[in-house]
């Protein structure tokens, strides 16, 4: 199998979110990495935070999702709409908020 290089850019986006402070770290990123396999490259963890200004029994994760299209470069609607879609299943799979 040949090693091809992808010339478009790569795109990061960091989210944080509130989830239940026993929630599976590992089961978030599963579930991002397969809202669209295409565009999300890499999803990585890079805070967890609970305590001071967090709500009881919840837990803070930052997340670094990384994007890029095979054939182009993505647009800004692109990145919203794949952003939005990421939010909405985090949401509801995992009864998560962002962090503003």
């Amino acid at each position: 199998k040949a090693f091809t290089v992808n010339d478009f850019p790569i795109v990061e986006r960091d989210f944080a979110f509130l989830v239940d402070k026993n929630l599976a770290v590992g089961d978030l990123i599963k579930s991002i990495t397969n809202i669209d396999k295409n565009l999300i490259k890499e999803v990585s963890i890079f805070d967890i935070f609970d305590g001071k200004n967090i709500e009881e029994g919840k837990k803070s994760v930052g997340l670094r999702v990384k994007m890029q299209h095979g054939e182009k470069t993505m647009s800004s609607e692109e990145i919203d709409l794949i952003s939005n879609k990421l939010i909405d299943s985090v949401a509801k799979t995992f009864s998560a908020t962002l962090r503003k």
